[in-house]
This record gives C-alpha cells, sequence and structure tokens, in this order.
C-alpha cells in the first residue's frame, strides 16, 4: 500500500475509499475567456494557503477560533493537525490528484448512485493543480511537504 493510499484508512482495506474536498470544473468554463488562467490562480492561492498552515498551526487556528466557531480551540488545533497529516506529505504537489484514487473513486461512486454514469475520459485531469504547484516551487516554497512531520497535539477535554 503506498503512503498516500494509507491515508484512507481502514476505508481503503474494505473498498470504500473515496478522495473528498474536490475542486470541480467544467470543461465548458475551463474554455471560456480566461477561466482557465482563474482556476490555476484559484488553486495556487488555495495551495499557498494550505502551505501556510503546515508551518503556522497556531496561527491558522486562531483565524479559525477569530470566526465564530463552535468547537473550542483545543478541539479546533487537533483538527489542524489531523487534516495536516492527512495533506502532508504530499509527494506529486499538493492538490496533484493520484490517477488510481480518482478511479477508485469514480467506481464506488457510480456503484453506490452518487453519479449515474462513469465519468469521460477528459474529466480526470491534473493540469491546473500542477501548474499551481509549478508555480508555488518555483517561487522556492515546498509544494510537497517533504519533511512534514506530525506533531503531537494535547486532547483537551471538551475540546476547550
Amino acid at each position: 500500500m503506498s503512503p498516500r493510499l494509507s491515508r484512507f484508512g481502514a476505508s481503503s482495506t474494505v473498498g470504500t475509499a473515496m478522495m473528498q474536498d474536490q475542486v470541480f470544473a467544467s470543461a465548458k468554463w475551463l474554455s471560456t475567456g480566461s477561466n482557465a488562467q482563474s482556476a490555476t490562480k484559484f488553486l495556487t492561492a488555495t495551495y499557498r494557503g494550505w502551505i501556510y498552515c503546515r508551518s503556522h498551526v497556531s496561527e491558522c487556528t486562531q483565524i479559525v477560533l477569530d470566526n465564530g466557531p463552535t468547537l473550542g480551540k483545543g478541539h479546533q488545533t487537533w483538527m489542524m493537525n489531523e487534516i495536516n497529516a492527512l495533506v502532508w506529505p504530499a509527494p506529486d504537489g499538493i492538490g496533484v490528484m493520484d490517477k488510481a484514487a480518482y478511479d477508485r473513486t469514480a467506481k464506488i461512486a457510480q456503484q453506490y448512485g452518487v453519479i449515474s454514469k462513469a465519468p469521460s475520459a477528459d474529466a480526470y485531469t491534473t493540469a491546473y493543480a500542477q501548474d499551481a504547484v509549478d508555480e508555488i516551487s518555483a517561487a522556492g516554497t515546498d509544494a510537497n511537504g517533504t519533511n512534514y512531520t506530525k506533531p503531537a497535539v494535547k486532547v483537551t477535554p471538551k475540546g476547550q
């Protein structure tokens, strides 16, 4: 099992591991005007945010706390830590989809009626994500989180 697939936990061993939290855009939208460039800029900005939060857990947690969460600082810190561990390291670069994981997700989604037919061959692309990763990397930022290690987070009573 590859490190990427191990992140799906027990669901990967029973065949129900699905990708989550994707960004979708239609081919029609992407081919209109400067939308393709806008998509890449959006992904670049999003990935830079994830990279920032990889290195600034306390500050990013505080941003969440400052914007009205229903959960306390302890829980929000724990969640940031767990999400970072799902994202990093990203061997292909943050946001670059693994084709096998995509195919498995599409198969499961069709099997259980989430989608009515298999996606067309051109529905899968990593081009925009790769362009964003390339831009980030060219600026000297680690878009793979190569040296990321999950820090220990103290679990607090009632997440406070």
